[in-house]
């Protein structure tokens, strides 16, 4: 009687494990496809600027209103943005976002069918040996960000302290704004102003 209560006490135990791993990666999965394509954003509207800043000239010599130049300004932020987007692209391609992203994406897959197959069966111990082939062959790991993310949802899935979990899923998404993707809004937002001051606007 004991070790059958043990044993349904451990297959609880490890299909917490594996919903809090799945939910983990899916949360990873998502976070790495929004900086992929923020990165994505960010490499385009800097090029468009380059592309911009390099048309303008030929905006003078059609005679239009309004638009003064300072040429030296114009040379110097072209190649300030070009040598930033080189720097930009190879750091952003060596991180690799959208290969994590599909497989961490897979692993999350994979855990919920093992979760899936635990839940019908009672061994455990064959289950155990594939969830732990499948971490080992997925070689990256979700952040602590993550992690923390999914241990809230579970509890607001709970009920318990709705209110101050509230608080904790808030903080927890701005501590991952600011760290994550305030960045590519900053590059953003610095080029625009660095046109603008090209334009004398």
């Amino acid at each position: 009687m004991t070790e059958n209560i043990n044993q349904e006490k451990q297959r609880k135990n490890f299909l917490r494990k594996m919903w809090i791993t799945k939910e983990s990666r899916f949360n990873c999965y998502r976070r790495q496809e929004l900086k992929h394509n923020l990165s994505t954003i960010t490499l385009v509207l800097l090029s468009f600027f380059v592309i911009m800043l390099n048309l303008l000239p030929y905006y003078n010599y059609l005679g239009i209103e309004n638009l003064s130049l300072n040429h030296i300004s114009t040379d110097f932020y072209s190649v300030l943005i070009s040598i930033f987007i080189i720097m930009t692209t190879i750091y952003e391609s060596s991180q690799n976002y959208m290969y994590k992203a599909d497989k961490l994406h897979h692993c999350a897959l994979e855990i919920g069918k093992l979760y899936s197959k635990l839940e019908k069966t009672e061994g455990i111990e064959k289950v155990q040996e594939e969830y732990e082939l499948l971490i080992d062959r997925t070689f990256m790991n979700h952040r602590k960000i993550d992690y923390e993310k999914t241990l809230i949802y579970e509890r607001m899935q709970n009920k318990e302290e709705p209110i101050l979990n509230n608080f904790r899923l808030f903080f927890l998404k701005l501590k991952e704004w600011f760290f994550t993707y305030l960045p590519y809004f900053s590059i953003v937002i610095a080029s625009i102003y660095w046109f603008i001051r090209v334009l004398n606007l």
